[in-house]
This record gives structure tokens, C-alpha cells and sequence, in this order.
């Protein structure tokens, strides 16, 4: 007996075990060949069959499922155990082998097409064996996919690479990367610390023996090709090697985080801390957000290595795929080549790459599949990107032919703000019909501006921008000369373009377009910029002139306009008289081109008009607080003073609450506000079924108490006139322009969208009788919608437009593909685009924390206590301001916006323009702290 039990201990010392996996879909040769290798070197041939998961994940779509090709497996006479295997990484599988057949030599085969092999380390370490098998291309799941010549399985090469836990990846990549550093490295298990945590933690001051450490986590739910936890688990920084307790509680820390039931293989991995850190982020090698080749780094500059990935700061860029790498920027161009060169090692794979940026080198702290993108299909539309913005530079470049090489999405008029910055045809052809084609300069001339009578907004692929050279033009008194309107001109760009960020408050900070009380500082800075003593003194006697007949003069102006929007609003009656239930579109059509030319007449250059009088009056009273004549209280309380359309609005919704006003009768006055003022899409107010649904206890009559003596705000502005030398104004001039001018701006925009959305709606109507969806009539243009009143036969109309509709609904999704930043000044920003650090404009001083919610269009969520997160400070959202909300943060949107008079009024804690970096902060956050005297957001726990 005791001879046997010899016997078969040696046996065991010598028994050999090949453990193999893989997908096996679709058995062929090169399966058998390599399977039928495996078993004849060996006693035991194991095989780890791939879950139909990570097969989806790694293949996007497979065609057998796990148990018939766990049938086909067993069948095979070279393998004697079928084992599951949850994913690529087979590592798991062979501890439970190591375990089973302790004294094994267990040999692991892999095909020769694999890069790295994050088991080649565990396996060497066990006294393994790692056997690469010739790979069989012929058979390949690539091959069987071009043979087959389908377009319905969605094409993933195999040929490519493990990505395992971050600390076996990165231990893998350790030995290849030469672009880029990683910091040493220790490996613990979960097992390993809970049997000796002593010894682990005297193992790790033998490996690292002074300085800090990073105790991070390295979880196998972390970096899964289906599902990301990046950031669930802890990290501990600053951890003093030497101090053993320090580093063991850091570690006790990250295993406590991965939960209660966890597998003793699970670990941690312990790194040196790295120093010098000048930029930290994470790169994604494809835009997730909507699948686009792009890659996409977000960063943080402040020396942290963690902020962007806790998600509490940083900034983003974007860098085309058909980037020239001899034209990347040079703080990017040692991190991308870096980028390359993982990817050329890790073929096929999407990546999320967290980096460091030194003086000396880029680190990488961790390498993991982008499992977000796994929810896109794998579409190659590379070169149409590249072909859309090859005309979209070409574009770029013949307008700079013509002197126009800067433009904004909010410089001036603003059109992110008010369409979107990926607007549908028909909400920018109406702004463009309306606003930026000719009105906008035309209510400005009578004011002593000068003319510039051409086109204000161009558009790149979908986005809207405004000129910003013309810009400038037309904010220039028409007093000035030539000359030194050029010389200003190109002062501003140069201006602009060391400051992007000021690109939505040129009229604040760039442009001299009137005269306020901190005008002599920024004009003595012109003398430093090469101006001379005379052009200065003659810039400042022209604002001085047009701002002092802008406002003695504007009562009359206001009668003038005010008789125009009369008219305007006559037109509008007669058309709906005569377009009311009737099926004739030709008459529609018609009716549609009357009311545009009578906005054009009537609405909008009058508009135009009083909006400029309005920022000019806002000029002058944030100069008030500037210079010290009133304090920023005094100020909030002066602007909450002022009475507009929206006081209104809210004192009848609530009438009609307590059934004091009927609710038809508030329709006729507000029915036809829409949020999304030229968006046909959006229902109106008198659509909106959700509009009365909900009563709040938050009435807003009391938001007009103030202890503001208006008093002290004349004899400011009259000592602030007499220093200033302005002749012909007094303060009581002056509060009672600001006022007007303030109140009339938004009762102008008022009356005019009435016209305007009566437009939409014929648009609309004619939509029903042509059988056109009205989210189909979005891609169509004016001169389309005009042509209408030639057709007379119905069917005819529906060809034309549907064929139209087709074309635009194609071209519109793939140059929505296309990332193109808020300023453009060069043929680069096309292929590098960074996201500008955009300073909100915050509102009162006051201080909120609530719960988030974000609207798109007609959402019906409850906003009563709550911090509203919209994209655009667009009027149409006027509603929300009856539904009790506390906060409101905006992405677009300027000091003078509407959205700004609205939380100035009602005294509501705003962020209006946050930009896109703290839109995107607040979307992700569930509570906000809004703290607007110390201008900060805050994500709340």
C-alpha cells in the first residue's frame, strides 16, 4: 500500500495539464490542429470556453450560442474538460487549476497573434509553461467575415490583444511601451494580505524603500469590455512607504470598497506616487459620446492626478483621427505618440488611458477596453469625417478670402444660445431670415452704428457662428473714420484671440460699442496698444455722443417702434383669419412669406433696436458697481426692481391657478411661447398638457420686495455722469432708460415670436395636408417652403419636400458627426478642437443646494425645488419660473440673455453660460450647491 501511494505521488509531481480557450463559433482546421497539440504533450487537456458575454462584447454579435458551442467542444476527442471561462483573460480559470492540481506543470497555449498575454506572468510564476500556437489566418473570424461579405455582423478583429485587470495589463504593457513610463509596480491579493499583512507591508518598503505610494484598486468588475466601474473602487494617495500601518490601512481601505463577498484573487496594486505631474487626464481613443473618430482628452493642468477622474475639474480636447501627427499641439504631441503606440501593441480595441504628464515623460496609470463604446456599432466613418471637414476647410478658407476668418457660436447674437449648437435647417433658416440676415444691422444704423448690410451668421457642417470681423463692424459708432475703425477692428480679433473665453462678452470686454462709467480705463489701455493720444479722444467722443442720444432720445424711438409692432401685430390677425381651417397651401405658403417680410419690416430690426438699448443699459449700471458709485446688492435690488413680461406671465399662471383668470384667456396672451422659440418640434404653450398640471406653493409676487431706494440710484448715476463729463443726461434719465429699455427688450421679443410662431404653425398646417410628419418638416428651408406656392397638386408637394427631407436628414446626421469648437480662427480648430474655459455669468448673490434637473425641449419633469439644468437661455423656457424652481444653471447664454433678466427679476440663484465643461458637471450631478457670490458650482454628495 505504501509502495502505490508512492507511486502516485510522483505521478502527480509529473503530470503535465494544457489548458487552451476560446470562442469556437465556427469550428475549423486551425481549432483542431491547435486543440490536437495541446493533448498529445500532455495528460490533461482543458479547455476555457468564452461566455456568450464576452464574446458579444469582444465580437459585437456572435452566431453560435455558449451551450451548442459547448456541444460542438465536448465532441472533440482532443479535449477532456470543458471549463467556462466569464471572459478573455483566462487567468482565473487557471488559479482554480493551480488549485485543483497543485504539482502539475500546467503549460498554457495561445495563438502567436496576441501581443501581450496578461497570463504569461501568473503562469510563469506557478512554474507554467506559455506555448504559442502558429495563428491560422485562413480560418480567422476577420477572413470568414470578408468571405461572407456581410455588412450585418459588425467587424472586430480578434487578432489583437488581452486587456485584463489594470494591474496585470499594466504589467503586461510594463516590458513594451517605450513612448511612455510606467512607475513600479507591486501586486498584492486579497488572499495574500488577509493571510500576512505584515509581510505584505514589509515587501512593499523592500520594493519601494522610501517615498510615497499609491494604493489603487485593481478589481476584475473594473475594466470589463462590457461595463466600465472606473472610479468605484478607492485609491489612496500620498501613503508614506515607510510608515507600514499607513499602507496596510490603505490597502485594508481599497478591499473594503469592493464589497463584502469578493474572491481572494482579487487585487491591489501598489505604485510609486509620481511627482512633477504638470497635466493629468484620461484619453479615450473614440468619442463615446456619439461614436465619432475622435480622440478625446480630458485634462486637468492644476498638478492633480485624480481630478478628472473623480469628476471634479478639468477641461476637454479633441483631436481628429486625420490628424497630421506633425501639426498636433505640442503639449499633446508626446502623450498622443504614446496613444499610438498602445494602440499599435493593442490592435482593435478601444481604449480609456489614464495619463500623467511630466516634465520629463508621460506615465500611464492604467489601460482599459472604452466599454461605453461597446454600446455603438463599430462603424468606419473615418474618411466621411474626413471628406465633411475637407469642405468644411475649404469653406473656412474662401470666406477668410473675403476677411472673415473669426467666428463664435456666441459672440454678439449668439445662436447657440437661441437654436442650439446643432440646429435642424429650419430653425436656422428662420433665425437667419428674421435676425442675422439683414435686421440685425438695420435696427442698429438709426442709432448712430455703422452700416454693415451683409450676412452675420455662417454655418459649419450644422453649427451656426457669427462673424465676429462683422461683428465688431457694426458695434463701431459710424462717427468713427475709416482708418481707425480698421485699426480697431483688427485690435478686437487680436484681442479675442488671446482671450477666447471672452468670445460670448466681446460687448463687455472686448469692443467699445458705448460709453460707461469704467469707459476711461479700458480706453487708456489703447494707449499701450499703439494708439494715439487724437484716436483715443476721438473713440471716446463718439461713444460718449451715441450713448447720450441713445438714451435722451429714447422715448421717441419707443412710440416709433411701438406703432411698428402694432402693425405687425395686425398682420398677423388678418393672417390667421385668412389662413384658419383652410386646406389650401398655396395660400398658406403665401400667407408664410407675407408674415417674414412683415416681421422683417416690423419685429425684428425694432427689436434689434431695444436690445441694444437694453445691453447699453446694462453697461452702465454694471459700470455703477465697477467704479463704486452702488454696491453689487444694490444693483441686484435695482434689477430685481424692474417689471417685465415674465412678471406678468407669472402673476397670470397663478391667476389662472386660483381661477381668477380663465385659462383660454391666458392662451391668447402667452398660447403661443414655445421652449425652443424656432424649434417646430417643440409644442407651444397651448399644446403643452403638462403646463397646469402641477400647482406650487412658491409664488413669486413677493421675489419684487426690495429696500432699494431708487433715490440712491439717481444720485449715483448723477455723480457718476458729472465725472464722467457727459452733457444732456441726468440720472433720473438714465434709471428711467435702463428700466424702459430693459422692459421693452423682452416685450419686443414677446410680440415678435407671436408672428413668429405663427409662421411655425403654417408651416406646420401645411405639413397636415402634404401628409409630411412635422419632425420631417425640421429639415426643410425657407426657399423650399416658399416654392410651395407653385405646386398645385398635393402629391407633387409631398414628392418635393419628401425628397428634400431625405437628402437634408442624411446630410444632417453626418455633419452632426463632425466636432467643431465655439471659436474658430484657424484651418486647425477643425482638426483640434478644445473646449474653452467659459466663465458663467452667476446671478445675485445668493446661495442654493438642491436637487438636479435637466430639460430638453417640452420635458414634463416636476421642477418645484429644484435647480433646472437647460442648454439654452432661450425665452420659450418662461414656464418654469411659475413651477418654483430655486436654481438655474444654463450652457449657453450671456450677462445680457434673457434667462439672466429672468433670475435677476425673481432673485433666483443662476449660472447662465456655464460652457460646456460645467454643463456637463452639472448633468452628472443627482445635487448642486449654486453659490453665486463666490462664482462657484458645487456637486453635492
Amino acid at each position: 500500500m505504501r509502495k502505490f501511494y508512492s507511486i502516485r505521488i510522483i505521478w502527480w509531481i509529473i503530470m503535465k495539464i494544457s489548458y487552451s480557450f476560446g470562442l469556437i463559433d465556427l469550428l475549423h482546421f486551425g481549432h483542431i490542429k491547435a486543440l490536437k497539440k495541446a493533448k498529445q504533450e500532455n495528460d490533461l487537456s482543458v479547455f476555457g470556453l468564452v461566455s456568450d458575454d464576452a464574446a458579444e462584447a469582444w465580437m459585437g454579435v456572435h452566431v453560435s450560442d455558449e451551450s451548442e458551442r459547448r456541444t460542438v467542444v465536448e465532441s472533440i476527442k482532443y479535449v477532456d474538460e470543458v471549463w467556462p471561462q466569464s471572459t478573455f483573460d483566462p487567468v482565473e480559470n487557471l488559479r482554480i487549476l493551480h488549485k485543483k492540481y497543485p504539482n502539475a506543470e500546467i503549460t498554457l497555449y495561445h495563438g502567436n497573434e496576441w501581443a501581450i498575454l496578461s497570463a504569461k506572468k501568473y503562469v510563469q510564476n506557478i512554474g507554467g509553461r506559455v506555448v504559442k500556437i502558429d495563428y491560422y489566418d485562413k480560418l480567422s473570424p476577420q477572413a470568414i467575415l470578408d468571405t461572407l461579405n456581410t455588412n450585418v455582423i459588425q467587424k472586430k478583429q480578434l487578432n489583437s490583444n488581452l486587456i485584463s485587470t489594470k494591474a496585470n495589463t499594466l504589467q503586461s504593457l510594463k516590458e513594451m511601451i517605450r513612448k511612455a513610463r510606467i512607475e513600479e509596480m507591486y501586486i498584492v491579493t486579497i488572499g495574500e494580505f488577509s493571510t500576512d499583512n505584515d509581510k505584505v507591508a514589509d515587501d512593499i518598503v523592500r520594493a519601494f524603500k522610501a517615498g510615497k505610494i499609491v494604493v489603487r484598486s485593481s478589481s476584475k468588475r473594473e475594466d470589463a469590455f462590457e461595463e466600465s466601474n472606473a472610479g468605484h473602487f478607492e485609491s489612496i494617495l500620498d501613503v508614506s512607504v515607510i510608515d507600514r500601518e499607513a499602507v496596510k490601512h490603505a490597502i485594508a481601505t481599497v478591499i473594503s470598497s469592493y464589497g463584502e463577498e469578493v474572491d481572494d484573487d482579487e487585487q491591489v496594486l501598489i505604485q510609486r506616487q509620481t511627482e512633477d505631474v504638470l497635466v493629468s487626464g484620461v484619453v479615450f481613443t473614440r468619442d463615446i459620446q456619439r461614436n465619432r473618430p475622435y480622440y478625446v482628452i480630458n485634462y486637468d493642468d492644476s498638478g492633480s492626478t485624480d481630478s478628472v477622474t473623480s469628476g471634479s475639474g478639468g477641461y476637454s480636447a479633441w483631436l481628429s483621427y486625420d490628424v497630421d501627427k506633425n501639426n498636433v499641439p505640442l503639449k499633446w504631441r508626446s502623450l498622443m505618440e504614446a496613444v499610438w503606440e498602445m494602440e499599435e501593441i493593442l490592435k482593435g480595441i478601444l481604449l480609456d488611458i489614464e495619463f500623467a504628464i511630466t516634465s520629463e515623460s508621460v506615465v500611464i496609470f492604467q489601460v482599459r477596453p472604452l466599454a461605453a463604446a461597446y454600446k455603438y456599432g463599430r462603424k468606419n466613418n473615418k474618411q466621411d469625417l474626413q471628406d465633411i471637414k475637407e469642405e468644411n476647410v475649404k469653406k473656412y478658407l474662401k470666406r477668410c478670402g473675403m476677411g472673415l476668418t473669426c467666428y463664435s457660436d456666441m459672440a454678439f447674437w449668439n445662436p447657440a444660445e437661441i437654436i442650439g449648437d446643432n440646429p435642424k435647417n429650419l430653425d436656422y433658416s428662420l433665425y437667419r431670415e428674421i435676425i442675422t440676415k439683414s435686421a440685425w444691422n438695420e435696427g442698429l444704423v438709426p442709432m448712430g452704428y455703422r452700416p454693415v448690410p451683409k450676412e452675420l451668421m455662417y454655418r459649419f457642417g450644422n453649427k451656426p457662428y457669427i462673424s465676429v470681423e462683422r461683428s465688431f463692424e457694426a458695434l463701431m459708432p459710424s462717427a468713427l473714420s475709416d482708418d481707425l475703425s480698421k485699426k480697431l477692428r483688427d485690435y478686437y480679433i487680436n484681442e479675442l484671440k488671446d482671450n477666447l473665453s471672452a468670445h460670448d462678452k466681446i460687448e463687455f470686454e472686448i469692443s467699445h460699442n458705448c460709453y460707461d462709467f469704467s469707459m476711461h480705463v479700458r480706453l487708456a489701455k489703447l494707449m499701450t496698444e499703439g494708439f494715439s493720444t487724437e484716436e483715443i479722444l476721438e473713440l471716446e467722443n463718439a461713444l460718449k455722443q451715441l450713448t447720450i442720444k441713445t438714451i435722451s432720445s429714447y422715448a421717441d424711438v419707443l412710440a416709433t417702434d411701438m406703432e411698428s409692432l402694432k402693425q405687425l401685430e395686425g398682420i398677423r390677425l388678418d393672417i390667421n383669419n385668412i389662413t384658419s381651417g383652410t386646406t389650401d397651401f398655396r395660400l398658406i405658403a403665401k400667407s408664410i412669406h407675407t408674415l417674414l417680410d412683415s416681421i422683417n419690416k416690423f419685429g425684428t430690426p425694432q427689436f434689434s433696436r431695444h436690445a441694444r438699448c437694453a445691453f447699453i443699459a446694462k453697461s452702465m449700471c454694471k459700470s455703477l458697481v465697477t467704479e463704486g458709485y452702488i454696491t453689487f446688492e444694490q444693483y441686484n435690488q435695482f434689477m430685481s426692481s424692474i417689471r417685465t413680461i415674465a412678471v406678468d406671465y407669472d402673476r397670470d399662471y397663478h391667476a389662472v391657478l386660483d381661477g381668477r383668470l380663465d385659462k383660454d384667456q391666458f392662451m391668447q396672451i402667452y398660447g403661443h411661447l414655445r421652449a425652443g422659440t424656432y424649434n417646430i418640434r417643440n409644442p407651444r404653450y397651448d399644446q403643452m398638457s403638462h403646463l397646469f398640471s402641477k400647482k406650487t406653493d412658491r409664488h413669486k409676487s413677493d421675489t419684487k420686495i426690495s429696500n432699494l431706494n431708487e433715490k440712491d440710484v439717481i444720485d449715483a448715476f448723477d455723480n457718476a455722469i458729472i465725472n464722467s463729463g457727459l452733457v444732456g443726461i441726468k440720472g433720473v434719465n438714465v434709471v428711467d432708460f435702463v428700466k424702459k429699455a430693459t422692459e421693452q427688450r423682452e416685450y419686443f421679443k414677446f410680440i415678435f415670436t407671436k408672428s413668429l410662431s405663427q409662421v411655425i404653425e403654417l408651416i406646420k398646417q401645411i405639413g397636415t395636408i402634404a401628409s409630411i410628419h412635422v419632425a420631417d418638416l425640421s429639415y426643410l428651408e425657407l426657399p423650399e417652403i416658399y416654392a410651395t406656392e407653385f405646386y398645385s397638386d398635393v402629391d407633387r408637394l409631398n414628392e418635393f419636400w419628401s425628397l428634400i427631407i431625405d437628402k437634408r436628414h442624411d446630410l444632417f446626421k453626418i455633419n452632426s458627426e463632425m466636432i467643431l469648437p465655439a471659436v474658430i480662427c484657424s484651418r486647425q480648430d477643425f482638426v483640434y478642437i478644445e473646449n474653452i474655459n467659459s466663465r458663467p455669468n452667476f446671478i445675485t448673490e445668493r446661495k442654493v443646494t438642491a436637487e438636479v434637473v435637466l430639460l430638453e425641449d417640452d420635458a414634463e419633469e416636476s421642477v418645484d425645488g429644484k435647480i433646472v439644468v437647460i442648454e439654452k437661455a432661450d425665452p420659450g423656457y418662461d414656464w418654469i419660473f411659475s413651477k418654483g424652481i430655486v436654481g438655474l444653471i444654463t450652457k449657453y447664454g450671456g450677462a445680457a440673455s434673457h434667462m439672466a433678466i429672468r433670475c435677476a427679476e425673481f432673485k433666483i440663484p443662476a449660472a447662465i453660460g456655464s460652457g460646456a465643461i460645467l454643463y456637463e458637471y452639472a448633468i452628472a450631478s443627482h445635487k448642486l450647491t449654486i453659490d453665486c457670490k463666490h462664482e462657484k458650482i458645487i456637486r453635492e454628495v
